[in-house]
């Protein structure tokens, strides 16, 4: 890109000039000069130098531009307002610093370019180049090296547009990509192709060939501009260096030094034969503490770069470190050697001598200033003591003296000045420090008491000199010398001794730069214009002190700390006496601007040699765009002189600019050529492209070719003042980008570079493009109109320089013809021809346009031809298939079985079939993947015909037979499969001359219907069915696939009618199914076409009345007979029940329209809904048991669907809700079934006793949609009875005692008894193995007979609840009762458990006494023998006896149970005594547990005492 040269302007750090203080006592310091000896180039080895001494002064104030600087942005506060033209100080890559230069490979994605000046737009280039930049920038401030580390990051080239690469390794790999996109690397010398493992040539342009194919076979080349291999980093010709010549020191002594610390020079000496130097990196070190005043900057190729507006320190050592890459990206370091810089001149001193004032100083040496006459030689010599002057920066490195015979002949006697010899004054003494003697040698003797001149000055380590110490001495002799006059003293006048030299009061003795009294003689101003010619002088201003030997008198300085000057004069007229100089801004009076007149001394004398040396204050700093001027007044007598001015100096620290928008051109005026048709010759031009900012500053120009941007290899810098220039001569390259590069110069030697955007030489036409008829994006194959014909054409193109124009011509064929009239058309990319009579289009007949590119070269590309028009005028017809053949698909429904219309796949048990069963018949590719949908397995995917589909991944296909020519009808219903369905599913179907992506939609549970026709071509056709990719995640269910010839056609519509006739055809036009399902979308497909132009384009549209748009507006298929809509049914649009129709207008060629109208299509959005529930058995009521034997049966009924009804349902039973281990699913149009049990039960039984069997239904609509399973309640088989092994029997009563209040039974009866009427029969321990619920019969023989009473679940029942007869029965004889067990299904129990009871509801009967007697004394006899009897005639159960003291007590005996056979009975006891009473109490209790009681008392037997 554009390099904006060489000119920087900047800041350092802060910089303290030092200031001389006049008068007063100043204290003393060693003279000893800094050693400004270079130091070594490796400066990281070098021990840290301190911080040198500052001279007193104030800080400069901070001063900046007031221009802006084009292509700069300003850096950050750490760069202190730096401002850089041409150097893109955004930069903050570190560059290494090495001696010898040295090499690195730059990373190939680290790159900058700079602003292009006046640039006022970026290409592609600058943007890709900016953010590699940038990227890089980021990169670095995550982990950035030190500056100056020895792991150098640097910015490349290589990444902008460049001719030339690094080669690391030196094989180049062909390859070849994907799409047919090949690469073939030649070489430029064998132009043959190299293979990856041979050797490419270093410095020999390589060339990529790149061919393009499209999908048609066709086929462009295209050749590179080349590249050169360059695998060595440039060489370092010369040191880097700064230009010391410039601001440096014009002495051998004073080498690499430096007396501006404003304004710096670099110059680079990097070289590459191979390749060029494209880019210099650098940075300014400052030795002192190893920071960085400037850098890392980039200056492009420019191998000079000037930098303005610094602010280095005074006293600092400095070093360049530079890199300078190569365009290959390689790299070497090289650095300067150090240069000392110290803008401030010398602090002046004094004489250290004595004085003939009353005051005698202490610092004054005894010997004072001596003199010695050689009378042999003619000559003098003196030694003189001087003290005080000082430099703390670059230290004193000389000392002059010269000697005068009067103020304005102060060298006569000396001869010129004399460098001095000095030596330090060493006498122990503190109050001689800083003393200096020197012995100098004069040219003339001098004369005993006369006055002479003395002037002493200082040079310090750069060559600025000191003021100059002037003094006036006596020539004294030695005190009593009465016959030497050739030795003495020399002694400092003051006071009245030292008077007047001037007519203005200059004299030697006043205080420092002060005059003494006016004089009392007028001054006398002479007008310079007018006084004779060998009292004039001429004033020029310098740049450096280098060129005082040979003055050229500048008008523009960019340096701001130090101006220069020199005034020449006739120095052997005599007329000047003598001169002084000052400097004052233009059109001020002398002195203003740069002094305060009314304090400072404005006039400084001007030394012998002419030389002017300023350095501007801190109050009063030189600013940019001022200009300054020299005054010098020339003394001719005491009380004459004139002034003299210089024409001026203008301070420019900007140098030139570039215009905003403008930039270095190819070719004349303000065009610029991209693209250039010669190898030879070339204009270049930048008018507009350079200002400079101050008006009057001339600029000259060097301008450059070279293969990248700002080099110079293929035609070097030229130097011309005008503003164009044509190189001839020149050797391109055809296809390789160049660069001219222009440098505008200032004669400050500040420049500024512009890059053109770069041109190609191009020596090929361009490349034919296509032309296509009409205006529309397709090819116009025919128009209906014969008056007005067009075209259109793309693809021309033109890699080298781009299509300037197109020309076109209009023809009946498509032959190129001689005497064909183009016409330029410019770069328009259509034409339409109004046809006059000389080319008529009639029906049939086509028109060609013809068409041709020419490129900015003026260069013609072969024509190309349309593939021409034809006019028609007829309207698209309809075809209608009115009859199929038989079916071609071997196992289309994936059943396994050899299918075809007598296939029933109604009433089939859907039993499992394995992958190999399912694709019998059909092809899998290797990727493929099949999982088989079974009816028995999944129920929430019901196959669309039959019991069997597959869903399937990858490819599968089948070839069936066809006849060529005959058109056939393929037939299939989809659906996505899986858990996660994307939202749209393709489905891709291919046939004999068709590819069709059918959309599935992943919201419909639904199968989609889809059809298509195809022509057959060969004997056999191959039907393929595939998806997008082959994953087992990624499933399409398939179902259904026909393939049915058709057998008879019959076309509609090719009588003669109106464009745009609306007409409603049978089959023409098809919506997939007679049912629509939602939320899925409209598919339809139809047989339209157009025998003379074709058809080119079908809009279909979709609503709710014949011909409506409601739920989709006309859309285009691009031409597919077929269309399926993009979204789902909108709920509102297409409720339930209403009916869609599809309108198809086709358009063919000539922009002829037919609407053909579809036949309806019922909305039916819901499955098929279930109004109750799927019932066990054929009954009203839901069987819930039954036995083995009997038929199991399902009624299903319950399925309903008002709009599209019920086609079909499914059917299986099992042993849990929802299986198929009973009956597999048994497809079904009807709305029950039965199932028989006998084959379950043997030999395997798949049914036990109590084996619960569940229906699993499932119906489909019309529509397709399926319900979900319902299930019934279940049916539990029964086939064992129930147990009665460990059954039991028994009756009880309530109550007792008939006639009696006794009713509570306090006796239990014994089994078969019973004492009342009210008798309960229950019983336990019939066993059911399954635990299900049992029912129960009775028996009562002396009740109901042999009829047996079903009592339910009761495991009890009340006698009178079963007979009804209450105590009916006969009491005293044996009844019976009997229960048997009855399980859910009927099944009793093999035998009856019964019992036998008697019914006794008496009470015994008293019938006699009881009697006792004591027949010892402890012991007593009872008899009850007759005392009681049953009134039923029966045995009596047991007795019980108490015995005791009281009536019913029971303390001896208490209820003391005996057999009924029992009736006396002994009783002994201790206890018993005759002497009181005793009482027995006998009770009598029936076998039903009835009972009666005695009361017997015992009297006393004797009496007590």
């Amino acid at each position: 890109e554009e390099e904006e040269g060489v000119v920087m302007r900047g800041r350092t750090r802060e910089r303290v000039r030092g200031a001389q203080e006049k008068g007063g006592d100043r204290l003393s310091s060693s003279s000893e000069g800094r050693d400004t000896t270079p130091q070594p180039a490796v400066h990281e080895e070098k021990a840290p130098i301190p911080p040198p001494r500052r001279k007193k002064g104030r800080k400069k104030p901070q001063r900046r531009s007031s221009l802006s600087e084009p292509g700069v942005t300003p850096t950050n506060t750490l760069q202190r307002s730096m401002t850089v033209s041409g150097v893109d100080h955004r930069r903050q890559d570190s560059m290494e610093d090495s001696q010898s230069p040295t090499s690195t490979q730059i990373p190939p994605n680290s790159t900058s370019s700079p602003s292009a000046v006046g640039d006022g737009k970026r290409t592609k280039r600058n943007l890709v180049v900016q953010a590699t930049a940038t990227s890089r920038l980021e990169s670095r401030e995550e982990n950035a090296p030190p500056p100056h580390s020895s792991s150098s990051s640097l910015p490349s080239s290589s990444s902008r547009t460049s001719s030339h690469q690094a080669a690391a390794s030196t094989s180049v790999a062909t390859a070849a990509a994907k799409k047919k996109r090949t690469l073939v690397v030649r070489s430029a010398a064998s132009n043959t192709s190299s293979s990856s493992s041979s050797s490419v040539p270093t410095g020999a342009a390589i060339f990529a060939t790149v061919e393009a194919c499209n999908g048609a076979g066709l086929c462009v080349d295209a050749t590179s501009g080349g590249v050169v291999v360059d695998d060595t980093p440039p060489r370092s010709v010369s040191q880097v260096s700064v230009d010391t010549e410039w601001t440096g020191s014009r002495t051998q002594q004073q080498q690499h030094t430096q007396y501006s610390g404003s304004a710096l020079r670099v110059n680079f000496g990097f070289a590459d034969a191979q390749s060029p130097v494209s880019d210099h990196f650098w940075s300014l070190v400052s030795l002192s503490d190893s920071s960085l005043p400037l850098g890392p900057l980039w200056s492009g190729a420019q191998n000079t770069v000037t930098i303005t507006d610094l602010e280095l320190s005074d006293g600092d050592s400095y070093q360049v470190s530079a890199t300078g890459c190569n365009a290959a990206g390689l790299c070497a370091h090289s650095r300067s050697l150090p240069f000392l810089v110290d803008s401030s001149p010398p602090i002046d001193g004094y004489f250290a001598v004595l004085t003939n004032s009353a005051y005698t100083p202490g610092y004054a040496e005894p010997g004072g200033v001596t003199w010695w006459n050689d009378v042999d030689e003619g000559t003098s010599n003196v030694r003189v003591a001087f003290a005080g002057f000082e430099d703390l920066h670059s230290g004193i490195s000389e000392f002059w003296l010269s000697v005068g015979s009067s103020f304005s002949e102060l060298e006569d006697i000396s001869a010129g000045p004399v460098m001095l010899a000095t030596s330090h004054l060493n006498n122990n003494s503190s109050e001689y420090d800083g003393v200096y003697v020197a012995m100098a040698t004069l040219g003339e003797p001098l004369i005993p008491l006369e006055d002479v001149y003395v002037s002493l000055w200082a040079v310090n380590g750069v060559g600025l000199r000191s003021d100059v110490v002037l003094g006036k001495f006596r020539v004294d002799l030695d005190a009593g010398t009465t016959t030497n006059n050739n030795n003495g003293s020399l002694t400092l006048l003051r006071s009245s001794e030292c008077g007047a030299e001037s007519c203005l009061g200059h004299c030697t003795c006043g205080a420092r730069g002060q005059l003494c009294a006016d004089s009392a003689q007028t001054c006398v101003e002479l007008d310079s214009a007018t006084v004779l010619p060998e009292r004039q002088v001429s004033v020029s201003h310098l740049v450096s002190m280098v060129t005082v030997p040979t003055p050229a008198d500048v008008l523009y300085t960019a340096i701001t700390d130090k101006l220069l000057g020199v005034v020449e004069w006739d120095r052997e007229g005599g007329a000047v006496s003598w001169l002084e100089w000052t400097l004052g801004e233009e059109g001020m009076e002398p002195g203003v601007g740069l002094f305060d007149v009314s304090s400072d001394p404005v006039w400084q004398r001007v030394s012998s040699d002419g030389l002017i040396t300023f350095t501007p204050s801190l109050s009063y700093p030189v600013l940019h765009g001022k200009i300054y001027v020299f005054h010098v007044r020339v003394w001719y007598s005491f009380s004459e002189y004139a002034i003299f001015s210089s024409d001026g100096v203008t301070i420019d620290v900007v140098g030139p600019e570039g215009f905003v928008g403008s930039r270095v051109r190819e070719g004349m005026g303000d065009a610029d050529l991209d693209f250039v048709a010669s190898q030879s010759e070339l204009t270049v031009s930048w008018s507009g492209v350079f200002q400079q900012t101050l008006s009057g500053s001339q600029l000259s120009y060097e301008v450059g070719v070279g293969d990248v941007p700002g080099a110079d290899n293929v035609h070097s810098f030229v130097l011309t003042p005008s503003l164009s220039y044509t190189f001839e001569n020149l050797t391109l390259q055809e296809h390789r980008s160049y660069y001219s590069t222009v440098r505008a110069t200032s004669s400050l030697g500040v420049s500024i570079a512009s890059v053109s955007d770069g041109f190609v030489v191009d020596l090929s036409p361009p490349h034919a493009g296509l032309v296509v008829d009409g205006l529309s994006y397709a090819d116009e194959r025919a128009q209906h109109s014969t008056g007005v014909f067009s075209a259109r054409w793309l693809g021309f193109s033109d890699p080298e320089s781009s299509i300037h124009h197109y020309e076109a011509a209009l023809s009946s064929s498509p032959e190129p013809q001689s005497d064909l009239h183009y016409e330029n058309v410019g770069i328009r990319l259509s034409l339409t021809w109004n046809l006059d009579s000389s080319l008529v289009l009639q029906q049939g007949e086509a028109a060609y346009a013809h068409v041709l590119a020419v490129n900015q070269a003026g260069l013609a590309s072969q024509p190309s031809v349309s593939s021409g028009v034809v006019v028609d005028t007829t309207p698209p017809v309809g075809q209608r298939c009115t009859s199929y053949g038989q079916e071609l698909v071997q196992n289309p429904s994936f059943e396994g079985e050899s299918e075809n219309d007598d296939y029933d796949l109604q009433d089939v048990l859907c039993t499992r079939v394995n992958i190999t069963t399912a694709t019998s018949g059909w092809s899998l590719n290797d990727t493929s993947y099949v999982n088989v949908i079974q009816l028995a397995d999944d129920v929430d995917c019901v196959p669309y015909r039959g019991c069997v589909s597959v869903a399937f991944s990858g490819s599968i296909s089948q070839s069936v037979p066809t006849d060529p020519g005959m058109r056939y009808k393929i037939s299939l219903a989809a659906l996505p499969y899986g858990f996660e369905r994307p939202a749209l599913s393709p489905l891709i179907l291919s046939a004999p001359g068709i590819r069709r992506s059918l959309k599935l939609s992943g919201l419909d549970r639904s199968w989609q219907k889809h059809d298509a026709f195809f022509t057959a071509e060969n004997a056999e056709s191959v039907i393929s069915l595939s998806t997008l990719d082959a994953s087992s995640s990624y499933l399409i269910a398939l179902d259904g696939v026909s393939v049915r010839n058709c057998t008879s056609f019959e076309t509609l519509g090719t009588s003669t009618g109106t464009y745009t006739t609306v007409v409603q055809w049978s089959d023409v036009v098809t919506i997939g199914t007679p049912y629509l399902s939602g939320p899925s979308d409209v598919q339809s497909y139809w047989t339209l076409y157009d025998e003379e132009s074709g058809i080119t384009d079908f809009l279909w549209a979709v609503g709710t009345v014949p011909g409506g748009t409601q739920l989709q507006g006309y859309t285009s298929t691009g031409g597919l007979p077929y269309g399926s809509t993009t979204t789902s049914l909108p709920a509102h649009l297409a409720p339930q029940g209403v009916s869609v129709y599809v309108s198809v207008l086709a358009r063919n060629s000539a922009g002829l329209d037919r609407v053909v109208l579809s036949d309806a299509s019922l909305v039916d959005l819901t499955a098929p809904v279930v109004e109750g529930w799927v019932k066990d058995g054929l009954e009203e009521e839901d069987v819930d048991y039954q036995l083995s034997d009997v038929l199991y049966a399902a009624d299903w009924s319950v399925f309903a669907d008002e709009e599209s009804g019920i086609a079909s349902c499914r059917w299986a039973v099992g042993t849990t809700p929802g299986t198929t281990d009973i009956q597999p699913f048994l497809l079904t149009s009807e709305p029950n079934g039965t199932l028989s049990l006998d084959y379950l039960l043997l030999p395997s039984p798949l049914i036990t006793h109590g084996t619960t069997l569940y229906s699993t239904v499932l119906c489909t609509n019309g529509a397709g949609l399926s319900s979900s399973a319902h299930f019934s309640d279940g049916t539990t088989v029964l086939i064992n009875p129930p147990g009665h092994a460990s059954a039991v029997a028994m009756v009880t009563a309530i109550g007792g005692g008939a006639g009696d209040n006794n009713n509570g039974l306090i006796y239990v009866p014994r089994e078969g008894f019973v004492p009342s009427h009210n008798v309960t029969f229950s019983w336990s321990g019939f066993e059911e193995p399954q635990g299900l619920p049992l029912t129960y019969e009775v028996l009562f023989p002396a009740v109901n007979g042999s009829n047996w009473t079903d009592v339910g679940f009761a495991r009890q029942v009340s006698l009178s609840a079963v007979g009804g007869v209450g105590s009916g029965l006969e009491e005293g004889v044996a009844h019976r009762a009997e229960v048997r067990a009855v399980n859910l299904a009927g099944m009793r129990s093999s035998a009856s458990v019964g019992v036998e009871f008697v019914i006794d509801s008496t009470y015994p009967n008293v019938t006699g006494n009881v009697s006792s007697v004591w027949v010892l004394p402890t012991t007593i006899q009872v008899d009850w023998t007759g005392a009681f009897q049953s009134a039923l005639g029966l045995p009596l159960s047991h007795y019980e006896f108490s015995l005791g003291t009281l009536m019913g007590g029971g303390s001896l005996r208490n209820w003391e149970p005996f057999s009924s056979e029992l009736t006396t009975v002994n009783v002994t006891d201790p206890h018993l005594t005759q002497t009181r009473d005793y009482f027995i109490s006998l009770t009598a209790v029936t076998r039903a547990g009835l009972h009666r009681n005695i009361v017997h008392m015992i009297p006393a037997a004797l009496v007590a005492g």
